[in-house]
């Protein structure tokens, strides 16, 4: 196997190393001083070795280096790609890594984010941070969550950057948007990581965009930059279907009924696993409802996942005191103390305007586009 050196840290009788291969992307080698010829071993080299799993004293998983066939400098040969084997398997596996897959992901992933900030700052949105002040904050009622990341060894409410964003909306009056990770207790990912990169904006009265239009914008430039990278992605996202479930709604009933409406939507859907769906209902007590009565929102789903959606809202102070009490009882009744966010109510109180807010799953949406099942 065929590995590029990240890392070297010499021990007293083991070298560690963290490596990457095509076949493992990333872990951790193992080489015991006596295999190795003094200083042979350098970060950006590349290694043909054979190993076994194992574990070091801590109990991590460690791939303990048997044989050393060959080490390559890169003064002498600077990429994977020149590395000529007999073996056919080789010669591919070292031309992937390369410039395969897990680098090409990498590249469009950093350009996807690139453009996607060009485009929400075209369209008027100011980029924003919304630091975590509070250890419990969040507006949905949740149980705490053990964090991973840079939050390790504490517990949080879903952590959301809406509350943050909506302060600052309040008190600006301008469109502010913040790409970042969040938690969720209820999601993980399939190594068991709960944080999720993604993109929630708050835009004030006025400022209302066309959500739908910006959805498919970003699905247009998720497509451009995949193919000038050769990177296959989910055919399906080829046949995006744009709904109004109103208007299918009216096509075949004469009059208003909530059940009927709610029916007929759940019908659509079904029928259409790739969609972005406008004026679909949603269960919301911060929602401004329109003329029949319901919270409407737009909305992008995916074989039953939802990517995103945005809906006008009005963040009325004393249904947000109600929401946060029932938290924090929950809370105390597992034996955890938390407080408020009595600077947010106040804010909420003396100026709470109408918003519109959106959000779009990055990691969610960028997994489904290539290929890749949600759990």
């Amino acid at each position: 196997m065929l590995y590029r050196i990240l890392t070297v840290r010499r021990h007293k009788k083991v070298t560690f190393c963290d490596a990457y291969s095509f076949r493992d992307y990333r872990q951790q080698l193992a080489f015991y001083h006596d295999q190795l010829d003094c200083d042979g071993l350098t970060i950006g080299c590349t290694a043909e070795l054979t190993c076994h799993a194992g574990k070091n004293n801590r109990g991590q998983d460690v791939w303990y280096v048997d044989v050393i066939h060959q080490i390559i400098q890169p003064g002498n040969i600077t990429s994977y790609k020149g590395f000529q084997k007999d073996c056919t398997v080789e010669t591919e596996m070292a031309q992937d890594i390369n410039g395969g897959i897990h680098l090409r992901r990498q590249r469009f992933r950093l350009q996807f984010l690139r453009e996607l900030r060009s485009l929400l700052e075209a369209k008027g949105l100011f980029e924003t941070h919304t630091p975590i002040t509070s250890q419990y904050r969040g507006t949905s009622i949740a149980s705490p969550v053990r964090a991973n990341g840079c939050y390790t060894g504490q517990r949080y409410i879903k952590i959301t950057h809406e509350l943050g964003l909506k302060m600052q909306c309040y008190l600006l009056l301008e469109p502010v948007y913040e790409i970042g990770y969040v938690m969720r207790d209820r999601y993980a990912t399939k190594n068991g990581m709960n944080e999720f990169l993604t993109l929630e904006a708050v835009l004030p009265q006025g400022c209302w965009m066309d959500i739908g239009v910006l959805y498919q914008e970003i699905l247009q430039l998720s497509c451009r930059l995949a193919k000038e990278l050769e990177l296959e992605y989910d055919p399906i996202f080829d046949e995006l279907r744009v709904l109004d479930a109103n208007e299918v709604y009216m096509e075949s009933h004469e009059s208003f009924s909530r059940e009927a409406y709610l029916a007929c939507y759940e019908k659509l859907v079904e029928e259409n696993p790739h969609c972005i769906v406008y004026n679909a209902p949603l269960e919301s007590p911060l929602g401004i409802a329109g003329v029949n009565g319901l919270v409407m929102e737009t909305k992008w789903l995916m074989n039953g996942h939802g990517f995103g959606h945005g809906y006008p809202d009005e963040y009325r102070a004393a249904i947000l005191r109600k929401t946060f009490v029932s938290q924090q009882e929950k809370l105390f009744n597992m034996g955890i103390q938390s407080n408020l966010p009595e600077d947010y109510l106040r804010v909420c109180e003396y100026a709470g305007i109408p918003t519109f807010s959106f959000n779009l799953g990055l990691d969610r949406y960028l997994n489904c586009f290539f290929g890749e099942k949600l759990e």
